[in-house]
């Protein structure tokens, strides 16, 4: 029994956005079926995630799809991003996706240099026209959504992050802005790693809206 346990053990590196967004009901229905132990190593960066799947940690890597992969890859969907402003902002009874640029002359809720988001925020507004100023900078997604809707200024946020119940504005920007998603590894995947893409695969992400700005 010890020995079964032990064999059903899985290790999986991510992005820390999607330890608390995309993984955690997958790892629930993963439980339901496997006792053994599921450990997760998380990292800031999707290129630090890519190299540690390289170099052996973690059974597969689970974020943005990695440049110039030779291993196995399954693309998994679309991670999207959504605007997270104070309940009262003046764009909260916007009736439709809010254009970046409409929010240059505010202060940002940023995250730390180095954290992978802190290039998707940055891309995106690059590609409306400006730099985005900061107010605050944090290393975590939820802090950044909390501190965005205290007031301190907008938050460009993995939509599957935002925390439950939480008192804010929440936009769509306009184009989209995310990025693709895929499992990968550096070896072919083992069954216990195929059983659980399959877990993942059972919740579907959407695909990638027309006219998205992808980041790469």
């Amino acid at each position: 029994a010890a020995g079964a346990l032990e064999a059903d053990e899985l290790e999986v590196a991510t992005v820390r956005s999607l330890a608390i967004g995309l993984l955690p009901e997958a790892i629930r229905h993963w439980r339901e079926t496997h006792p053994g132990t599921l450990r997760l190593y998380e990292y800031a960066h999707r290129h630090e995630l890519a190299e540690a799947v390289r170099a052996g940690i973690g059974d597969l890597g689970v974020g943005p799809v990695p440049l110039n992969w030779d291993g196995p890859i399954e693309p998994l969907g679309w991670q999207g991003s959504v605007l997270v402003l104070a309940r009262g902002d003046p764009l909260a009874g916007s009736p439709g996706p809010v254009r970046l640029e409409s929010l240059a002359d505010r202060q940002w809720v940023l995250f730390e240099p180095h954290h992978g988001l802190l290039d998707l925020v940055l891309t995106a507004c690059a590609h409306a026209g400006f730099e985005p100023r900061s107010a605050v900078e944090t290393s975590q997604v939820e802090a950044a959504a909390r501190l965005a809707a205290a007031g301190l200024g907008p938050a460009l946020v993995p939509e599957n992050a935002i925390p439950p119940g939480i008192d804010a504005t929440v936009l769509m920007p306009d184009p989209p802005v995310g990025y693709e998603l895929a499992a990968y590894a550096p070896a072919p995947f083992t069954p216990l790693v195929a059983e659980f893409l399959a877990v993942l695969r059972s919740q579907p992400l959407p695909s990638r809206p027309p006219n998205a700005l992808v980041v790469r």
